[in-house]
């Protein structure tokens, strides 16, 4: 079994070897936005708008697979992280995510790696019309610490740091339209920020071209799970 150490250096990143093995590759984030554009061109009705609607969603989902799971494939045991974890920071390339009543400003309270199949599972409390709402969000896991999570659309979320204090990652989501959205998150085991995490995850925000003044602090919230 992993230590919480080793579990750090496996999930770490280094994104310039990344880079460097890809480097005819486009990002995530790049790769996206092209492949929706290039879907959303006329094609023959053949199977009926909706199942045309459902193929296109599936070729774009396995374009962002692509890349993901050809970054990093981790093989550490995620299951040693699984308990409570708080929202700390959010950040979006489409600030409707994360603004009040977004679908992505989650007041999260537990995320479990289950280990007998490896898939993960959010519990969290979200405002929907104005009343906070608790949720449960199961995902399956496709390769390593990346995820796929029937959510407002396709989502997918990669894990790309852990440790005894910190998580950070970040989710891809593909709505109804095929507008794609990036969004980064950092939990914490309590409302105390580690440092090295935030700083993760602010590595992780600039690095999917997210603005730093779309970064959202939870502790600026209230937290509408309390009330």
């Amino acid at each position: 079994m992993f230590t919480v150490n080793e579990a750090n250096r496996s999930l770490t990143i280094n994104d310039r070897q990344i880079h460097h093995e890809a480097s005819h590759r486009q990002t995530v984030y790049e790769e996206a936005k092209v492949l929706s554009l290039c879907i959303r061109q006329p094609t023959p009705n053949t199977y009926g708008t909706g199942t045309n609607q459902r193929l296109r969603m599936k070729v774009l989902l396995l374009t962002l697979l692509l890349s993901l799971v050809c970054a990093n494939l981790s093989t550490t045991d995620l299951s040693q992280f699984s308990g409570e974890w708080k929202s700390l920071y959010v950040a979006s390339n489409n600030p409707m995510m994360t603004n009040e009543n977004g679908p992505f400003l989650c007041f999260n309270r537990e995320i479990n790696f289950e280990r007998a199949n490896n898939n993960i599972s959010f519990d969290y409390f979200l405002k929907v019309n104005g009343e906070c709402v608790q949720q449960y969000l199961p995902g399956t896991r496709i390769e390593g610490n990346v995820f796929t999570l029937n959510y407002e659309g396709i989502t997918l979320y990669k894990l790309t740091y852990a440790s005894e204090t910190s998580l950070v990652g970040y989710f891809i989501n593909v709505d109804e339209n095929n507008e794609v959205s990036i969004i980064t998150m950092m939990y914490g085991k309590s409302y105390h920020v580690n440092e090295l995490g935030f700083e993760k995850f602010k590595e992780l925000t600039r690095e999917k071209n997210i603005p730093q003044e779309n970064i959202v602090d939870y502790a600026n919230l209230e937290d509408c799970s309390k009330n």
